[in-house]
């Protein structure tokens, strides 16, 4: 059976593409290379090429052939990935609709994660939350570990919507939920994003001297030394404490 995620890297689109066009070969039913295709199709969805992606989606309906699978299910993921990104979220959210009630009825609990939080992502705010919090418990009791590894994105996500509906302590609770998500199972550069969530939110909180510690250790890390988003929070945490002169070159 191939493992469609562990050929993801999100980091290398390319790489990924390349991965997965070498799973082409290794299928052996229609069902999983029409799986397959879906995912080079978000590659190119990534891109930008949704002529392609399309083209290559059309292909998987081919394979699929209608009958209700975790192909199925990909092609109306992906189709509403496609219609969301090239600026239709309205048509999209059916998309997604469809691909979440397939998952629950096939008992797919990764995808059924994946469609929630996409619903969530072409919502209003306050949906949004709604449909988070029913991907997030989902993940959270769910007995696949891949669907499990949805709860730093899913903690993310609601932090940042709670973020920008000015409900700071809700969003440190769930950036604090990411990070120790992503220590437990997360990449340097996760782990790294986490932290700086955390302090940014620190910031809006008017924590402004434990904000400053989160970013400036970031700053430390030889992987973030170059990183534009840390230096400007350290220069804001500056400039908000009175530090005026201390922020102009991170400004």
């Amino acid at each position: 059976m191939i493992d469609i995620e562990a050929a993801w890297n999100f980091e290398d689109l390319q790489e990924s593409e390349r991965r997965f066009r070498a799973l082409l070969g290794q299928c052996e039913s229609d069902v999983e290379s029409a799986c397959v295709l879906t995912q080079l199709a978000r590659v190119h969805g990534l891109q930008g090429d949704f002529e392609k992606a399309r083209e290559l989606l059309e292909e998987a309906r081919a394979r699929a052939k209608g009958e209700p699978s975790a192909a199925t299910i990909r092609i109306h993921l992906e189709t509403g990935r496609v219609l969301n990104s090239s600026g239709d979220p309205a048509a999209a959210r059916p998309e997604f609709e469809t691909a979440f009630a397939l998952a629950e009825a096939l008992e797919e609990e990764f995808l059924a994660v994946d469609a929630a939080h996409m619903i969530a992502i072409v919502e209003t705010p306050e949906n949004a939350i709604a449909w988070n919090e029913r991907a997030l418990q989902l993940a959270s009791s769910a007995a696949d570990p891949k669907a499990r590894k949805w709860k730093a994105s899913l903690h993310n996500n609601l932090g940042w919507t709670y973020h920008d509906l000015g409900d700071f302590e809700k969003a440190l609770f769930h950036f604090q939920g990411g990070l120790q998500e992503r220590l437990a199972s997360g990449t340097p550069t996760t782990v790294r994003i986490a932290k700086w969530c955390v302090g940014r939110c620190l910031r809006s909180l008017g924590k402004l001297e434990e904000a400053l510690t989160v970013q400036m250790s970031l700053a430390e890390d030889p992987a973030s030394a170059e990183d534009g988003f840390v230096s400007e929070e350290i220069a804001e945490c500056l400039y908000a404490l009175n530090r005026t002169e201390e922020s102009r070159s991170h400004f």
